[in-house]
């Protein structure tokens, strides 16, 4: 796969919707912590971008993202692909961790959030004052409707992150100290850790 292009590959992915494709983008060399993001990003937004194909395709395309992840986590040093799903959410929030993001419109500001609970929060003020809703034609301004996209998909990742951990917790998965103390980093998976009973090996 040295030779294969990743724009060919890429494109084939999202006009052709080519499931060879989506296996092999996870075994591409990478180059740098971005490229890895851009190539999760895609292959988790695959079957969701597919409104009209039928259950039984839906099901195989399910299988070869299955597929590309676990390539995608091999390729990048993971050592399996729930690590990859939690390393690469936790970089597509890394600058919320750090506080609100913000965007403009006049003396119009939006701010999203994490609250202490994990969850994405969207507030809207006008020269100061809280407004309930974003108002019809600040919403257009192309920030904005960033921050509101941002929002609505924060809130899908909330339910992915909680299912994976779910999953781990029922395979009975081992955690590292260091890995755990990375995922407490996390500001929409620390909450979910903080209510699990972590129990050390050694005291079984």
């Amino acid at each position: 796969f040295g030779n294969v292009d990743e724009a060919d590959v890429t494109q084939r992915i999202r006009d052709k919707r080519h499931q060879d494709s989506v296996r092999a983008l996870g075994l591409l060399p990478l180059p740098d912590q971005q490229i890895l993001l851009r190539r999760y990003e895609l292959l988790r937004g695959f079957v969701a971008s597919d409104r009209t194909s039928g259950s039984q395709r839906r099901a195989s395309e399910s299988t070869a993202v299955e597929v590309g992840l676990e390539n995608l986590a091999r390729t990048a040093g993971f050592r399996d692909p729930q690590r990859l799903v939690w390393a690469m959410e936790a970089e597509a929030v890394r600058d919320l961790a750090d506080g609100p993001v913000t965007a403009s419109d006049g003396d119009l500001t939006v701010a999203l959030a994490i609250d202490s609970s994990g969850s994405p929060e969207l507030t809207v003020h006008r020269a100061g004052k809280p407004l309930k809703s974003v108002p019809a034609k600040s919403a257009k301004v192309p920030e904005i409707a960033e921050l509101r996209d941002r929002a609505t998909a924060l809130r899908k990742q909330i339910r992915r992150m909680r299912s994976s951990l779910e999953s781990a917790c029922v395979l009975g998965d081992a955690f590292e100290p260091h890995e755990l103390a990375d995922l407490l980093q996390h500001p929409i998976l620390a909450p979910m850790l903080r209510e699990l009973v972590l129990v050390d090996d050694g005291s079984a």
